[in-house]
């Protein structure tokens, strides 16, 4: 027996004349449908001439305003290109509106998805057959497979709700979600955000993160990087970007600041472990490196600068980014891992003109948040701080605190809606000793109100990773920015103990005694007894070092 498709089942003809019309009425009235038909069907489908004109419009709009084109837009496009009588495309139009009222969207997007899946599976079959019958089996296998996944996400539907039965597999595949999470750029980083996120046993030096962490970004979560101007939040971003391109993860990453260029070099300064000096001026190694890499960021890397006088809408963005995932699902059969978008901020929305600027700044980032959810990406967004968290970084509050979630500029309500809430806390002191203080302030994986301190290299773009010294510690008052700065400036990691005792000083006081045989902790109480046990996790360039007196090192 075999499985054959004819030519002419490819195209729409298999639907009837009402069901066509009502096609394509319905891609002027739900988005999620417009975007299926615009990736799977042509004008060409259709059997009406008028119907595939009028589609062929609709894609052509699409294509060169990256939007979805309203009733009367789609009048005026087919107006301008096909130079159809008006009359004559108004009545067909509204035909195939008024044929909606009849067909409702459901079951003809579940036909849709049915004809479409089949169509795909018969091409598979016939392509894995050739391949097959020419002996190449592993490449038959791999079209099989690729295709299958293909075809799961190849749907005209939006069914919303949620089913109960299927509650093996689906924790089961939940289960297996969290090893394909993004790392943050360190595996104890990562575990801080997640847990679970590290690896038993980590070989640290290995550079692709798949050797040490499972990672601790969840995808459909929104993770909120928080700093004042100028505190390094492009850098941060580029220093979790970065591990995740080489661990094969897709991104898209959007700024709408800075030049394009100065970005570029920030991506090759920190994935090439070079200054931008050594980039200019290459030796044969770097060459091969910048060639290695460039090739790496190409495919998995799509950055788009959006920097555009007088189109900074939230609405032109997110459109962009709908397009930009319907090309990556049909090229590779899956969508984005991670998006970047630094920053939001800078975007006003066309729907909220008039409106308070806390309820624009609500409505832009809640966008991104929402769009996440909806294509399980992960979102990083960074935000800036008000005038109290530039402040808290200058020094004015002499350390007594860290920057937290009500130091957010335009609207708390982005704070609220974030999955990971992340501070950026860089005193003067601590920039001119190259320390950067991470502060959890909100985390719906792991317990918040934590830290993670790290020396940074602004220099080739680093503002954290598993090559620089960092630890972290816990306190429910985050007073020791100085202590911190003590320890990582430490060029020699042999004395944890002495290092301890730095911290317990600057903490607690002259009255403190030096510890014996102390255990490794992740909590660092802020208040404590003269003569307690302070525990701080320290790691070296290669390996979280073990201290001489008993102290164990993170497994």
């Amino acid at each position: 027996m075999t499985f054959h498709i004819e030519k002419e089942d490819v195209t729409l003809q298999k639907f009837s004349d009402k069901q066509q019309d009502a096609i394509v009425g319905w891609i002027t009235k739900d988005r999620k449908f417009f975007l299926a038909c615009m990736t799977h069907l042509k004008g060409g489908f259709f059997a009406s001439a008028i119907s595939g004109a009028v589609f062929d419009a609709a894609q052509q709009w699409h294509t060169e305003y990256k939007a979805v084109p309203t009733l009367a837009e789609l009048q005026g496009a087919l107006n301008s290109t096909f130079h159809m009588s008006p009359l004559k495309y108004q009545n067909h139009l509204n035909m195939c509106v008024a044929a909606t009222k009849d067909i409702t969207l459901g079951p003809l997007s579940s036909l849709m998805s049915g004809w479409m899946k089949t169509i795909k599976l018969s091409n598979s079959i016939e392509e894995a057959g050739r391949l097959f019958n020419a002996s190449q089996f592993n490449k038959a296998k791999d079209i099989i497979e690729k295709k299958m996944t293909e075809i799961r996400n190849t749907s005209f539907e939006s069914d919303e709700r949620v089913v109960f039965g299927d509650a093996i597999d689906f924790f089961t595949n939940r289960s297996e979600s969290f090893e394909d999470c993004l790392t943050i750029g360190h595996p104890v980083f990562d575990e801080m955000l997640r847990d679970g996120a590290k690896i038993a046993n980590p070989d640290m030096s290995k550079s692709n993160p798949k050797e040490w962490t499972h990672g601790g970004l969840v995808k459909g979560d929104t993770t909120i990087i928080l700093g004042p101007s100028n505190s390094g939040k492009t850098t941060v971003v580029t220093s979790i970007i970065v591990p995740n391109i080489i661990n094969e993860k897709y991104i898209l990453y959007i700024t709408h600041e800075q030049k394009w260029e100065d970005i570029k070099t920030k991506i090759f300064m920190n994935m090439c472990e070079a200054t931008g000096d050594e980039l200019s001026n290459p030796d044969e190694i770097l060459k091969r490196k910048m060639k290695i890499n460039g090739e790496k960021l190409d495919k998995y890397l799509i950055y788009i600068p959006w920097v555009k006088a007088g189109e900074m809408w939230v609405e032109s963005v997110i459109n962009e980014i709908i397009l930009q995932q319907e090309i990556l699902i049909s090229r590779i059969g899956k969508g984005f891992d991670m998006l970047v978008n630094d920053y939001p901020g800078k975007l006003k929305s066309k729907e909220m003109k008039g409106r308070a600027g806390w309820e624009e700044a609500d409505y832009v980032y809640d966008q991104f948040v929402n769009l996440g959810m909806e294509h399980r990406f992960h979102n990083i967004l960074p935000v800036q701080t008000n005038r109290d968290g530039y402040k808290v970084n200058r020094g004015d509050h002499s350390g007594s605190r860290v920057i937290d979630q009500a130091d957010a500029a335009g609207s708390f309500g982005i704070m609220q809606k974030a999955d990971n809430v992340i501070t950026l806390n860089r005193s003067p002191d601590e920039q001119a000793s190259n320390v950067m203080r991470f502060y959890i302030s909100k985390s719906r994986t792991n317990e918040a109100q934590t830290t993670f301190a790290t020396k940074t290299d602004f220099a080739k773009s680093k503002t954290h990773g598993v090559q620089l010294q960092s630890l972290k510690f816990k306190a429910s008052d985050q007073s020791t920015p100085q202590a911190v700065m003590q320890v990582l400036a430490m060029d020699e990691v042999g004395g944890v103990d002495e290092f301890k005792r730095k911290i317990a000083k600057e903490v607690m006081g002259d009255s403190v005694k030096k510890t014996e045989n102390v255990r490794s902790s992740d909590q660092f109480p802020a208040t404590a007894e003269p003569g307690a046990n302070i525990g701080v996790t320290v790691l070296s360039d290669e390996e979280i070092v073990e201290a001489e007196e008993g102290i164990e090192p993170i497994k």
